[in-house]
Formats: structure tokens, C-alpha cells, sequence
């Protein structure tokens, strides 16, 4: 058995002669066999505690690994859902800016548009204003002019000069 060195089997080879000794009464043999045993039994013992060693070290590295696995998975989780919620306020921030803007464009246009009725609502009043004043400039001279042109075209009636010239002062005092 201590050839092999298989502490199973230099126990049981060691027990069995251990046991065969005490009931043939050679005690010194049997103490022999005995200590044999004993350490034997130690080294499976000993075996055994390292086995269990070894069993609760890879138990504990794999635990750890599965941490960190559970960890790593853990940390892209959190990483995508953040890069999901910026992505989300990217969009909602561009949407709100676009919106914005086209209330703001909107907003230009109206003012553009009443600016363009304001001016051609001044063009009008221009224009009705400067229609007047022909027509209150363009009447009086009427006016003067007519009896002016029927004197000139015919001298021989000229008789009438004060209703003539009182005419034509009448009418130039519309003009002041």
C-alpha cells in the first residue's frame, strides 16, 4: 500500500494488520500498525481538507465570476438605458426647437404681413390724399383757365373784363 501511496488503502492494509496483532497480543507490533494507521487516516483527512479547499476556492472564484458577469451586464444595462434616455431628450429638445422655430418663422410672417398691409394701407391714403389735392388744385386752376382760354381765343369779347377778373380772383383764393 505505501508503495502505491494511497493513503486509503496504507489505512485499511495498516487497521486490518492493527487489528490482527491486538488479538494476537504483539502489542508492539500492533502499536506499530497503529501509528501507521493513524497517519494514514491524518493524510486522508488532511486529503480531504484540501479537496474541500480546493472545492470552496473554485465555488467562491466562480461565484465571483458570476458577480461580475452579473455586475458587467448590470453596467451595459444602465449604459444603454442612458444612452436610450439622451437619445429620447435629443429628440424631444429637437422636436421643442423645431417647434420653436416655427412658431417663431410663423410669428415673422404675420408681422410681415401686417407691415405689408400698414404700408399698402399708407400707399392708399397717399394716394387718395394726392388725388385731392389734383382735384382741389386742378379745379380752381379749371376755373381760371377756361375764361382765360375763351378771352384769348375770342379778344373781341373782352367787354366784360371785371366779371373776367373777378373770376379769376374768386377762383385763385380757392387755391390759398
Amino acid at each position: 500500500a505505501n508503495k502505491y501511496n494511497d493513503p486509503e488503502y496504507t489505512y485499511n492494509a495498516s487497521h486490518f494488520l492493527y487489528t490482527m496483532n491486538d488479538s494476537l497480543h504483539n502489542e508492539s507490533d500492533a502499536f506499530k500498525y497503529y501509528k501507521i494507521a493513524q497517519a494514514a487516516k491524518d493524510s486522508m483527512a488532511s486529503i480531504e481538507k484540501i479537496k474541500q479547499i480546493q472545492i470552496l476556492t473554485f465555488n467562491e472564484q466562480t461565484r465571483e465570476k458570476e458577480q461580475q458577469e452579473t455586475a458587467a451586464k448590470e453596467a451595459a444595462r444602465t449604459k444603454l438605458v442612458i444612452t436610450i434616455a439622451a437619445i429620447i431628450v435629443f429628440i424631444l429638445s429637437f422636436l421643442a426647437w423645431n417647434r420653436i422655430r416655427q412658431l417663431r418663422l410663423k410669428h415673422k410672417m404675420i408681422l410681415d404681413q401686417k407691415e405689408a398691409e400698414k404700408l399698402r394701407a399708407i400707399d392708399r391714403m397717399k394716394e387718395k390724399f394726392f388725388t385731392n389735392i389734383t382735384h382741389e388744385l386742378r379745379t380752381p386752376l379749371s376755373l381760371i383757365m377756361s375764361p382765360a382760354e375763351f378771352y384769348l381765343q375770342h379778344p373781341e369779347e373782352l367787354d366784360d373784363t371785371p366779371k373776367f377778373l373777378e373770376s379769376i380772383y374768386k377762383n385763385s383764393g380757392y387755391l390759398l
